[in-house]
């Protein structure tokens, strides 16, 4: 039910302030000049509906956790990396989300890119499989 809730309330807010990819599959990006990356956004609930308790996203050599206690309220992480490379093929991140009911999935990867002009924050939605 949350998620069906969540899904409205982003399509009733889209319109409004005018976001139009939220959930696009293409790369991430980043300021050239800083390795800080920050990367947030929504996160489904786990098979049944359980809450997400825990988002551990890696990309490159780090990882970062965001297990705040509000999470499973919100449906919402942010994590920051702090060594994102300057590179022309990006660097791959992966998130695996724990919910309370111990079970987990691991969201569809993506890629976070250092080109030109970008900024060093990034929206990304994790769906759950299937």
């Amino acid at each position: 039910m949350r998620n069906r809730i969540a899904i409205l309330a982003v399509a009733a807010a889209l319109p409004l302030t005018g976001v139009t990819a939220l959930a696009t599959a293409g790369p991430a990006a980043a300021d050239p000049n800083s390795s800080v990356v920050t990367v947030s956004g929504s996160v489904d609930d786990c098979a049944g509906g359980a809450s997400p308790v825990k988002v551990s996203m890696t990309a490159g050599s780090e990882t970062r956790v965001d297990n705040r206690t509000d999470l499973a309220n919100t449906n919402s992480y942010s994590v920051t990396f702090t060594n994102i490379p300057k590179n022309t093929m990006g660097t791959t991140a992966i998130a695996i989300v724990s919910c309370a009911n111990g079970s987990s999935y691991t969201a569809k990867s993506f890629t976070i890119m250092r080109p030109n002009g970008t900024v060093t924050s990034m929206d990304r939605v994790l769906k759950a499989p299937g």
